[in-house]
């Protein structure tokens, strides 16, 4: 799928997008979805910096968590969320550089819905819903093959909050859930899995340590990485002086 770009200038990226924005109005659902993977792109660099910087070995590789889904969403792989608002414009021009078969695509008050129908007849459906109001995004993807097998069934809800964003991504085949709070390049990601993981409403007062109610997690405050391994006590390492 499509990727974002990945640049050192997303810290200025994000504060210039959200003033232009502000100024232009109310945000689209599309436009909202942007705006958090810049958020996430900055919180997912930081967290990646102190990994880095921490002794090798400090974290066993069995009890890291696993961070695909997070990159999923910032690399482009939900690409056409982030066209909804445009009426149809830019995802037509996306059918023959894809190589897709057909686009529908459906959009009624905040309510939205884009099906992507390859050669083979694989579909890649996206359905969801936007709040302008709360700016509050939630959506659904599924993929199946032709044979109307599931591949993917994703389900992903963000929202603006007083110290930056929170989100939860569920996969609902791998009954795991990622949770998320950013506030700038601070923040937390818990994961959690099986009998840990469940898809619930985000609450509208969601803190900075939601993803704590994992039963891992990572957290980044300054140059300190705190993480909780599964079976284990919270513990905080400083990053390695440079």
């Amino acid at each position: 799928m499509k990727k974002f770009m990945r640049v050192s200038f997303f810290a200025l990226a994000a504060a210039l997008f959200t003033a232009g924005v502000a100024l232009a109005g109310p945000m689209t659902a599309g436009e909202s979805f942007k705006a958090f993977t810049v958020a996430l792109e900055i919180f997912d660099g930081s967290l990646a910096d102190r990994l880095g910087s921490i002794p090798d070995g400090a974290i066993d590789a069995d009890h890291a968590i696993p961070m695909d889904p997070i990159a999923n969403l910032e690399d482009g792989a939900y690409w056409p969320v982030t066209h909804v608002g445009e009426k149809n414009k830019k995802l037509d021009g996306e059918k023959k550089e894809w190589g897709l078969k057909e686009i529908k695509y459906d959009e009624k008050g905040g309510d939205f819905k884009i099906t992507l129908t390859e050669e083979y007849g694989w579909k890649f459906t996206y359905e969801g819903t936007y709040d302008p109001a709360a700016d509050a995004l939630s959506w659904r993807f599924v993929q199946t093959r032709d044979d109307g097998g599931i591949l993917a069934d994703i389900y992903f809800d963000c929202r603006k909050t007083d110290f930056g964003y929170a989100a939860q991504l569920y996969d609902a085949r791998l009954d795991a859930v990622h949770k998320l709070a950013i506030n700038g390049a601070n923040g937390s990601v818990g994961w959690d899995y099986d009998e840990g993981a469940s898809r619930e409403p985000l609450p509208a007062n969601v803190g900075l340590d939601y993803p704590k109610t994992c039963r891992t997690w990572y957290a980044v405050s300054g140059k300190t990485l705190g993480f909780k391994p599964l079976d284990g006590e919270p513990r905080e390492f400083e990053a390695a002086k440079k």
